[in-house]
């Protein structure tokens, strides 16, 4: 029984994102956590999470995450500017 639970930690310790938490943390890649409106968003609860159970796979793709989402979002902003001034 004892094996059991650690051979079920280890997987849990080295699991991918599932694509639901790569895509919460691809769309919305900026923390929302401030001074002024000091709440926390879903994405500082799961980064909580996986550091709390130990999930350094997990916090190494979040991350990866958040950069090609920031990426992403930067180019979409840059085209509509692109656009908008090539069409006005």
């Amino acid at each position: 029984m004892n094996k059991k639970k650690e051979d079920n930690s280890a997987k849990r310790k080295n699991a991918s994102l599932t694509f639901e938490e790569w895509s919460d943390f691809f769309i919305i890649p900026i923390n929302n956590s401030s001074k002024l409106f000091p709440a926390k968003d879903s994405n500082d609860f799961e980064i909580d999470r996986f550091k709390k159970h130990g999930f350094d796979r997990k916090i190494k793709q979040s991350f990866y995450a958040r950069v090609l989402g920031f990426i992403f979002w930067i180019i979409i902003i840059f085209g509509l500017i692109n656009f908008i001034e090539n069409h006005l």
